[in-house]
């Protein structure tokens, strides 16, 4: 057994066999102070630390004092909040171990109920402008203190996930005001009942008493995966398997790359249940490579005792295209076009700037990347240029989905407000082809130097997690 060593707090993370690390080396997380620590064969190594923290902020840095930047008011109350009902609540899914949430003591399975006055669950949480001179008023309820906590902040991005929560969701459907997009949020929940009812809600065509749910929809959207989902979660495994297959076969291709991952989870729990253990490992680690929803991780690391995940293929090394691609749209677009390159913009950079590239593959976007450069334009917003460099979408698909026109919400607003993003037309494929990303949207983070500073999902809990590795 190899032993695991926090190089910051020097605490024990854990042990794990030679034969469960990958080839390439993996990651573990230390639980202590989100440091990510590279595993290797022959024991542990500082370098995934040392290699993200080089060269991005400069020493003088202090999380605390950006803490006390963001958080300008807080106050526990130990009552419940007025009109309080789960119905009108966020859940707090996840948060980062170092971030203005864990300051404000808030933990996982804590519920925001009031936004600037809204309920939460009734406003899109994206949507909130951050300007300097304003303010956001939060009210939650941590629920093993019973204490409401409000807070005054300059964003709601303090390093959470949040969800509405599985009532909001029911409530939101019975309004005819939800997307197929909140099923995915009962299904990391684990609330299959609902899920299937709501999932056999969006297959059925309105009649009887369903007609008040009336969506326009067809059975060739993600509804029938998650409905077979749930009932191979309720023990109607024949029946769920037929249903993911169906949608896996013939209409995978139309929808984010999200909804694969999750057939690729049950085809692993299926070869699990006739003792394929091999098969089902891989059917997970590819799941996981497309989209590493929680309950992917968890099965994976119950299956292998300790699980430390692949490292990923271009993390710590240099970009490896040096490319020059066309606009197609974007910040300082000319009627005629123009393209521009990564050396310029690295060129431009400063040491404790960064870089994102946002790479979209075949497709031109969907709700995942709608939400990722909602994230991207708050933090910009937020924090300004000294810390962000500008974002690169690259695509080889140039149309827009003209039926889909909610994913490039964020994209527009970003473009319009003139916050550096530029949309890049891969047409040969140069950068597409050589990275060759198994999800997408696929993220990258640079520094000044092209080194590659973390890669894969990006969301509130990423981002500061990496500042947390600074320290």
């Amino acid at each position: 057994m190899i032993k695991i060593f926090c190089p910051k707090c020097e605490k024990q993370v854990g042990s794990v066999r030679s034969a469960m690390i990958p080839e390439k080396g993996g990651l573990v997380t230390c639980p202590e102070c989100a440091v990510k620590i590279l595993v290797k064969k022959d024991g542990v190594k500082d370098g995934v630390k040392n290699g993200v923290i080089e060269g991005i902020w400069k020493k003088t840095f202090s999380i605390e004092k950006l803490f006390s930047e963001i958080i300008l008011k807080r106050e526990l109350v130990d009552i419940l909040p007025t009109d309080f009902n789960k119905k009108k609540c966020c859940v707090v899914k996840k948060l980062s171990k170092k971030s203005p949430a864990s300051f404000l003591e808030i933990q996982e399975g804590d519920l925001l109920f009031m936004v600037n006055d809204n309920f939460a669950s009734t406003i899109d949480l994206n949507a909130l402008d951050n300007d300097s001179t304003d303010t956001i008023k939060s009210v939650f309820y941590l629920i093993n203190k019973k204490q409401q906590l409000r807070i005054e902040t300059k964003s709601l991005l303090l390093g959470l996930k949040l969800v509405r929560s599985d009532e909001a969701i029911e409530a939101e459907f019975a309004n005819r005001r939800a997307s197929i997009d909140e099923l995915v949020k009962l299904w990391e929940n684990g609330n299959w009942r609902l899920l299937n009812k709501l999932s056999t809600v969006l297959m059925t065509k309105g009649k009887g008493v369903l007609a008040r749910y009336t969506y326009k929809l067809t059975n060739d959207t993600p509804a029938i995966l998650l409905n077979g989902a749930a009932l191979y979660e309720l023990g109607k495994k024949q029946k769920g398997i037929y249903l993911i297959k169906k949608y896996m076969d013939k209409y995978v291709h139309k929808w984010p790359t999200n909804y694969n991952a999750i057939g690729l989870y049950y085809y692993g729990l299926s070869a699990y249940e006739t003792g394929d253990t091999t098969g089902a490992i891989s059917s997970f680690c590819k799941a996981y490579e497309v989209y590493p929803y929680e309950p992917i991780v968890q099965k994976i690391k119950s299956l292998t005792e300790y699980f430390c995940f692949p490292l990923k293929s271009w993390q710590l090394k240099q970009f490896p295209v040096d490319y020059t691609l066309k606009i197609l749209s974007g910040t300082g677009v000319q009627p005629n076009g123009e393209s521009v390159s990564l050396k310029e913009r690295l060129n431009s950079m400063n040491e404790r700037q960064i870089f994102a590239l946002c790479l979209l593959s075949n497709s031109r976007g969907d709700s995942i990347y709608n939400e990722f450069v909602s994230v991207y334009r708050r933090y910009v917003r937020m924090m300004g240029e000294g810390l962000w460099a500008g974002l690169h979408v690259i695509t080889k698909e140039p149309e827009k989905r003209f039926d889909r026109p909610y994913w490039y919400i964020f994209e527009e607003k970003a473009i319009e407000e003139n916050l550096n993003l530029s949309v890049l037309y891969d047409i040969e494929g140069t950068v597409i082809n050589k990275i060759n990303p198994q999800q997408t949207p696929y993220i990258f983070l640079l520094n000044n130097k092209g080194t590659i500073i973390h890669e894969g999902c990006f969301d509130d809990v990423e981002f500061w997690d990496i500042f947390a590795q600074r320290e």
